[in-house]
């Protein structure tokens, strides 16, 4: 038997370990790259999370059309949320759509936000470390979500210190909710109903919101989102593709359809009940105006519209009272919006006001509105501070001042 030389031995275990760190070196080489590609994706998806999200913040507060236009808030806010949230140190490129899952009921008011970091839409593809070696310098990595606007609060009727959520179709105490009235017991009747009106007067309330759509027909209807459920069927129908008289026939749970601005005025006119119309298509001013006519100043005011609606409505009903609704996204454009106000209101989200703004705006004659407040402490703070009304989710509690 031939013996291998010590020199010849020494070589092999010199290959066998070189074979071993290369090995080594590769695992570790994909081990990097992964978690590269691992956090870029968990980056990408937090990216469309957030993008997702603060557009529909804006398609609840800002954007009342369906689907909202290219340049609308909702579509600025949601790309400039997902472009701030970087995908392995760089922006991504986000895109804005309006499709809703097939799973999502009514109302269909979704924003579906697709971030790319994959060379697609502008975007680059996130580079690796260690895949050069084998060919491969980049990879790509994309995510989607999507947000609803849904009603998730609000009370039922307006009262001193206690004015319904602007943003929740607080038409009326019909609203089934743990606060829809002061006794604590939930109400069957659903928003924007004549059936939910009457039990909010029942309940002493001085004023009703309801949201103002348009029928096929060109007749103002009552209804928050852009699509009502009918109980009797559970289809999920579209305002805008029904006249006013079908609408009415739909069964919205308490045997009653979709009222019109009209039939709301003509009762609250008799009942000497307030009613706060907010807006949430534009382009129907007139409409709104001329169903409003009936009832004195004292007892209507317009919230919801935009600049140009406002502008509108100024052109069209100069006397109209009308309510400028500002939230904490605007925070640094809330100076420029007061200076120009030309509404006997303002609602603004609690954060926006201060004592010496409240007191500006309540020396020039207008109404100052906090929302949404729901604790004692601030209740108290704002009402010291000398709001004319709070928007609170908690009447109980305002009953307490």
């Amino acid at each position: 038997m031939t013996r291998q030389s010590p020199a010849s031995e020494r070589g092999a275990i010199l290959i066998y370990a070189a074979l071993t760190v290369f090995v080594w070196l590769g695992l570790a080489t994909f081990v990097v790259d992964y978690g590269v590609l691992w956090a870029s994706r968990h980056q990408a998806q937090n990216a469309a999370d957030a993008g997702a999200l603060a557009g529909a913040l804006a398609r609840a507060y800002d954007d009342f059309d369906d689907p909202p236009p290219a340049m609308s808030r909702t579509v600025q806010s949601a790309t400039s949320v997902a472009d701030a949230n970087l995908i392995w140190g760089a922006s991504s490129s986000a895109v804005v759509t309006f499709p809703c899952p097939p799973e999502v009921l009514a109302p269909l008011r979704c924003v579906r936000v697709d971030v790319y970091r994959n060379g697609e839409n502008g975007s680059a593809n996130v580079p690796l470390w260690f895949g050069g070696i084998i060919g491969v310098r980049s990879q790509g990595v994309k995510a989607t979500a999507s947000a609803q606007v849904m009603i998730a609060n609000g009370t039922n009727c307006l009262r001193p210190w206690a004015i319904p959520d602007a943003w929740t179709e607080g038409a009326g105490a019909g609203r089934f909710t743990k606060y829809a009235d002061f006794t604590g017991a939930p109400l069957a009747a659903p928003p924007n109903t004549m059936a939910g009106f009457r039990r909010a007067a029942e309940l002493g309330c001085d004023w009703v919101e309801c949201d103002c759509r348009i029928s096929n027909d060109g007749v103002v209807v009552l209804a928050h989102d852009s699509s009502v459920t009918d109980s009797s069927s559970n289809e999920h129908v579209r305002v805008s593709r029904y006249t006013a008289e079908t609408l009415w026939s739909f069964n919205l749970g308490v045997g009653e359809g979709v009222p019109t601005l009209t039939e709301l005025v003509e009762w609250a006119k008799e009942s000497g009940i307030g009613v706060l119309a907010d807006v949430k298509v534009s382009g129907i001013e007139r409409e709104i105006g001329d169903a409003l006519a009936p009832l004195p100043n004292h007892l209507k005011l317009v919230a919801g519209a935009d600049e140009g609606g406002r502008k509108r409505f100024r052109r069209l009903f100069p006397d109209l009272p009308l309510s400028l609704t500002l939230n904490r996204l605007q925070t640094l454009t809330i100076q420029s919006h007061l200076a120009r106000l030309n509404t006997q209101a303002v609602t603004l989200e609690q954060s926006l006001l201060t004592p010496s703004r409240t007191a500006r705006l309540k020396a020039d004659g207008v109404l100052v509105l906090a929302w949404t407040v729901d604790d004692i402490e601030t209740m108290i703070r704002l009402k010291e501070m000398g709001v004319d009304g709070i928007i609170s989710n908690r009447p109980d509690l305002l009953a307490e001042l």
